[in-house]
């Protein structure tokens, strides 16, 4: 098995579409003008690395706004401060309306 670390997590994040400027959409599954359902998320390979977006203390009925851009620059944060040292971590509050979470972890 490999560990969970910063380089996994590097590649991990190399994965998301930072470069994709405009507001996504995060929601309930099946709702309406939903783009990516909650909780959602990007894994490389079991117990390696897993970032996911979780709606605001695990309720996946919010509805808020954010960029590729903020999931990608809260996982390299947490990349370089917490998967460093074999460390979950989580970055709260983010969204336009503070109603988004996002989880780095080694996928266990």
């Amino acid at each position: 098995m490999q560990e969970y670390s910063t380089d996994k997590c590097d590649q991990l994040l190399g994965e998301i579409p930072a470069d994709v400027a405009p507001l996504i959409t995060w929601g309930p599954q099946g709702q309406a003008g939903i783009d990516k359902a909650l909780p959602s998320g990007w894994e490389l390979s079991p117990f390696n690395c897993r970032l996911n977006v979780w709606g605001a203390f695990g309720n996946h009925n919010v509805r808020d706004q954010m960029s590729f851009y903020e999931v990608w620059t809260a996982g390299v944060m947490m990349a370089g401060v917490c998967a460093r040292y074999g460390k979950p971590g989580k970055y709260e509050h983010l969204g336009q309306n503070g109603r988004l979470w996002v989880l780095l972890d080694d996928g266990s």
